[in-house]
This record gives structure tokens, sequence and C-alpha cells, in this order.
């Protein structure tokens, strides 16, 4: 009988994703596709929903490479902050199910440990060990408010910590109520746009960007 990888089954269900969207996995599919039965894949993942959350890193990869990119630039205050936030922006909005899934589902609070392991296991052109440690921090958190008031602090001069927590709390609010919009309205992808400008012309009004 043959062995399957972890590796293996987060390839073909990334593929699946890319092909047919996140609504087209389930354990059928993917064994279809692989030719093994759901008890293979039960091997290594603890359900659909833990594989489909390693499937869904390789989507976080263009985000991870910006931040690196943007970070290892001249700090630039607020205006480092935004490029980080517009990048995120554009790469949730983009993919809102996957962005949901990852930050929102049943596994968010295993995303640190998932992370690293998604890097030790599968070949990505993005190596972890590449990324600073404030970025390590920051990448790794499972909690939206954690991630953003990291970047926050870093890089907002001048404001309180009570200024920064409120600030904070609204940027990530607002985000999750967007993401959570989208989702509803059907998450088309002509109006990713539209979410993005909306999103980023908020958070420069709040901090006067």
């Amino acid at each position: 009988m043959q062995q399957f990888t972890k590796a293996q089954f987060i390839t073909i269900t990334r593929n699946i994703i890319k092909e047919e969207g996140i609504q087209g996995v389930s354990i059928r599919h993917i064994g279809a596709r692989m030719n093994c039965s759901s008890a293979a894949i039960y091997k290594h993942f603890d359900s659909l929903e833990h594989l489909v959350l390693f499937a869904c890193l390789e989507f976080m990869e263009p985000y991870v490479r910006d931040v690196r990119t943007i970070e290892s630039q001249e700090n630039d205050g607020l205006n480092t902050y935004f490029k980080i936030c517009e990048s995120f922006a554009r790469n949730a909005f983009g993919n809102p199910y996957i962005y949901e899934r990852i930050f929102l589902g049943s596994y968010k609070y295993n995303l640190d440990n998932i992370f690293k392991e998604y890097f030790q296991i599968v070949d990505s052109r993005l190596k972890f060990y590449e990324i600073n440690r404030d970025s390590q921090a920051m990448l790794l958190s499972h909690d939206l408010h954690l991630r953003n008031l990291i970047s926050l602090k870093k890089y907002a001069k001048g404001y309180s910590e009570e200024e920064l927590k409120t600030y904070n709390d609204l940027i990530v609010y607002m985000f999750i109520g967007m993401i959570h919009s989208m989702i509803s309205d059907g998450a088309k992808q002509t109006d990713a746009d539209f979410y993005v400008n909306r999103y980023l012309h908020i958070i420069r009004t709040l901090l006067h960007i």
C-alpha cells in the first residue's frame, strides 16, 4: 500500500483550492485525487479543517514576503506600518475565504505551531528563518489584536498606551467585520478593491497618515 506524506496531502489540497476554491475541498475529493482512503488522510490530520488550514498557508506567503521586504527598509514610522497594513489588506480581501479560515477558523489557536510546521515540511520558497524576530512574533500569533498591536507599537510613535490599544481595537474589529461582510455578500473578486481602499482609508483617517 502506498504511503503518503503530510506534504503530499497539503499540496493536493492546495491545488484543489486554487482550481475550485476552498468550498471544493472534501475528504472524498482529496481521496479520489490521491487514490487513497480517508483513513490515510486522518493518519496525518485531525480533521479536514486541520488539513485545509495547512493548505491555506501558502496563500499567506506573498504577505510574509512583503513584510520581510518592508521591514528590511528604513523605518519610516507610520508609513511603514501602513505599507504592512496595505499588503495584509490586499492579500486578505483578495482571498477572503482563506484568510477568514486562517485567522477566524476553528484551528486559529494552533496557528503558531501550524505555521512553524508548515515551513518545515512544505517546499516553500520562503524560509521562516529568513524573517527577523520581531516579524516572527507578529506573523506567528493567531491573535489579530496582538499581531496588529506589535506593529503599531513598533512604528506608531507619540501615542499613549491607551490610544494605541483603542486604535488597535478599531482597526482589528473593522477588518473582522469587513471580511465577514465580504463573505456574506458572496466574496466577489470585483469587490476586493472596494474593501481594500475602504479599510486603508479608515486607517489613514484614524492615525492621520
